[in-house]
């Protein structure tokens, strides 16, 4: 009624928009952006404007699976940032089941029943925690390769709040959010209706201003 214009993006459209923000990905046509949080394991092709899920987890959500195990350890909910300043790489000569990874897709679950079976025969929470995101890292290149062979992209785009995690980034190559955008979608929202009215005020000098410094 108040004749305001309405512009509308989905969820992850957000999130890719913040992390995107402040990188090079920005300016790309076409990448594949992944969203790890504790609700959204997705793979997601990002071509011009167009979005499709191409990958993901088929049952608990990566966040899901880090809190569930931190919980179990006996840490505080959420637990990523707790397990995450002890993970540091180091392998073990402990057997463990691989996820496998499916056009891009996979399941999670058989992972977390493996680590509990560890948890409750006390073996101890650093060994757990690097078994898990040693598993996490192989299972995001796993997918990382298969989704490059697939849809021929090269640039990967890392966006949630299980993205801020420190060991995921210094082992993981590709672009990552500023950490207080990781798991921020607003800040994307505002960015995107930002551009959207900046096209209808393309005109305005203030607008094409505003774009052409900050976006």
């Amino acid at each position: 009624s108040l004749r305001v214009p309405l512009y509308q993006f989905s969820h992850q459209e957000g999130h890719f928009a913040s992390a995107a923000l402040n990188t090079p990905i920005k300016n790309s046509e076409r990448y594949i952006a992944f969203h790890f949080s504790g609700g959204t394991t997705e793979a997601v092709l990002c071509e011009n404007q167009c979005f499709k899920i191409v990958g993901g987890t088929k049952d608990i959500a990566l966040g899901q699976l880090i809190d569930r195990v931190g919980v179990r350890l006996g840490f505080e909910f959420p637990a990523g940032k707790y397990l995450d300043e002890i993970a540091d790489g180091t392998e073990y000569d402990i057997k463990i089941t691989p996820t496998k990874v499916q056009d891009g897709y996979f399941n999670l679950s058989g992972l977390e029943t493996q680590l509990y079976k560890m948890i409750d025969n006390n073996l101890q929470n650093d060994v757990i925690v690097n078994l898990l995101f040693n598993e996490i890292l192989l299972i995001i290149n796993k997918t990382m390769e298969e989704l490059k062979d697939l849809y021929k992209v090269d640039k990967f785009l890392f966006a949630g709040g299980v993205s801020s995690s420190k060991f995921i980034q210094n082992n993981i190559n590709a672009y990552f959010a500023e950490e207080e955008l990781s798991g921020d979608n607003a800040v994307g929202i505002a960015v995107l209706g930002g551009i959207e009215y900046g096209k209808e005020a393309s005109n305005n000098f203030t607008i094409k201003w505003l774009y052409t410094k900050n976006y």
